[in-house]
């Protein structure tokens, strides 16, 4: 266990097998990848579940999902999907949960959720909408669907350039009144959204509804248009409530922890070891959210865990969640 705690989980994965025999330590990666999924499977899947409970009983959660390779894999490409908090949360969870891309994916991670749902509007998500899910469109995305039309050649200015660059102002507009936002409380929020925002909003609704007539549908200016006047009424849902965003970029930087990460473990070799590596991760990102040191928080819990008698309790197991007074005490 000091050996996991102190080594394992802070160097990449093609280190670990060399070092560790510099270091006169007979351990290979694989010894160190069972490591991952035995800490996993008697420790931390129980705090996890707790967490994703938690997680659940919120109003407002961003989601998110990327490529993932697993090289025992069967099916075409696996994938890593991030849950998360909304920004004004009280208590900030940060989960990945590996599988593959389907829709019931984040149906069944989502199972007793209401609320609202920020994501891209990939059609997975968009079943959740049949139940009492409110889904958030992502003015983001419509941005850089807008800047993805823009001719190569900057030099040359045209119809379809001078038509995306007010697609985007009117972007920039939106975001510029959120910044300008930012230190409100959530109710003033909601009122300064009523009455300035909502009108843009519209104002935008209309002008993308006119100059799509006159747009290509197949082309990137096209794809634009579509795209907005298709998720116009989830842009339209962040009108609704002060604690909810204008993008879905706190999922966008969640799901870069799982791409930087691959750049240094590069993939996993099971299923099983995706799994523990969603779980390591999501336990490390939330105790950061908390305000938490990592290494002193998987410290403590490794320490913990072990002596007690059952880890189903969660009663008993609420005493390790990030925000719990003794973890504040001694995780800090």
């Amino acid at each position: 266990n000091t050996i996991y705690q102190k080594y394992v989980l802070k160097v990449p994965a093609y280190r670990q097998e060399k070092d560790l025999r510099r270091m006169g330590l007979p351990l290979d990666h694989k010894t160190v990848s069972n490591w991952h999924i035995k800490v996993c499977e008697y420790y931390l899947s129980s705090l996890y579940e707790l967490l994703r409970q938690e997680l659940l009983k919120q109003d407002v959660i961003h989601a998110d999902e990327t490529p993932y390779r697993v090289l025992d894999s069967e099916r075409a490409k696996d994938y890593v999907w991030t849950f998360l908090s909304g920004k004004h949360a009280e208590k900030p969870i940060v989960l990945y949960h590996h599988g593959s891309r389907k829709g019931a994916e984040a149906w069944g991670f989502l199972t007793g959720f209401s609320g609202y749902l920020h994501c891209d509007q990939y059609p997975g998500y968009l079943r959740l909408s049949q139940q009492d899910v409110t889904l958030v469109g992502c003015m983001a995305h419509a941005r850089r669907k807008f800047h993805d039309s823009l001719p190569k050649d900057k030099t040359r200015e045209s119809d379809a350039a001078s038509v995306a660059n007010q697609g985007i102002h009117y972007c920039n507009q939106m975001f510029s009144l959120e910044r300008a936002w930012e230190d409100l409380s959530v109710e003033e929020r909601y009122e300064k959204r009523q009455s300035e925002l909502k009108p843009l909003l519209e104002k935008f609704s209309d002008w993308c509804s006119k100059k799509s007539i006159s747009v290509l549908p197949s082309g990137k200016l096209g794809t634009a248009f579509q795209y907005c006047i298709k998720h116009m009424d989830k842009f339209m849902n962040v009108l609704k409530d002060g604690r909810l965003e204008l993008s879905n970029n706190r999922a966008e930087r969640a799901v870069k922890e799982i791409v930087m990460g691959r750049k240094n473990w590069l993939f996993s070799q099971s299923s099983t070891g995706a799994k523990s590596m969603a779980i390591i991760m999501s336990i490390l990102e939330t105790a950061k959210q908390n305000g938490l040191d990592q290494f002193k928080y998987i410290n403590y819990l490794l320490d913990k865990l072990p002596n007690e008698l059952s880890l189903l309790d969660n009663q008993r197991l609420e005493a390790y969640l990030p925000w719990a007074e003794n973890v504040q005490l001694h995780c800090k």
